[in-house]
């Protein structure tokens, strides 16, 4: 009898043991993409499979890149020059927010030399023309080199001011201010006085006797 007792006991003791063994040992926690898996499955038992999960609150969706190149090119777009193009010291015609007024440009400058007034006169005693814009700033460093007596007499060309001169303009071919032209010669950008001179055969002297002379 003792060794019955003694028998069922021990096999009591093993089976208690397995069990406590058996809830001792650590839960399976499946890996991110199981769960995933699960969870589809669950969706699709449930007729959930559809629905998106929500998006969590205060969290915005970013623009696609493509958008975001869009508006960039659209914006160099905007503010890419069109019409006649630039040239060295010329300007583009294009509207300015510095313009000068037409008149007080030449006010501003300062007196100008006999020899700038005869320079002013020889070049336009030859067929020289200026072709500029009211709102230029490069017009108007041109004039300024002549001063303010001989930018008046310049042989100047405005093509902003009027329908008749910006038709006179176009006719020129000028694309860009500031732009002299002499017949089939023309220079464009701001000309110094040395360049105006050394290319219309411009001397002083001679120049002087020869309005003086009978």
């Amino acid at each position: 009898m003792v060794a019955i007792l003694s028998a069922a006991a021990g096999r009591w003791d093993q089976g208690e043991g397995r069990k406590a063994e058996r809830f001792t040992q650590p839960a399976y926690i499946a890996p991110p993409e199981r769960r995933q898996q699960l969870a589809m499955v669950k969706r699709r038992a449930t007729g959930e499979e559809g629905l998106q999960p929500e998006r969590p609150q205060g969290v915005r969706r970013r623009l696609p890149l493509t958008w975001g190149a869009l508006v960039v090119v659209v914006a160099v777009l905007a503010m890419a020059p069109v019409g006649r193009s630039w040239a060295g010291g010329s300007h583009q015609p294009t509207a300015s927010s510095n313009a000068v007024a037409p008149g007080a440009a030449e006010e501003a400058f300062a007196p100008s030399s006999s020899q700038q007034v005869q320079l002013g006169e020889h070049l336009r005693r030859l067929g020289y023309l200026f072709y500029g814009a009211w709102w230029c700033p490069a017009c108007r460093q041109q004039k300024s080199l002549f001063g303010q007596q001989a930018a008046q007499s310049l042989p100047y060309v405005e093509c902003e001011k009027s329908e008749a001169g910006r038709q006179r303009c176009n006719e020129a071919a000028i694309r860009a201010y500031p732009t002299w032209v002499r017949g089939s010669e023309r220079r464009v950008g701001v000309l110094s006085l040395q360049e105006l001179q050394s290319w219309s055969g411009f001397r002083p002297g001679a120049t002087a006797a020869a309005a003086s002379g009978p």
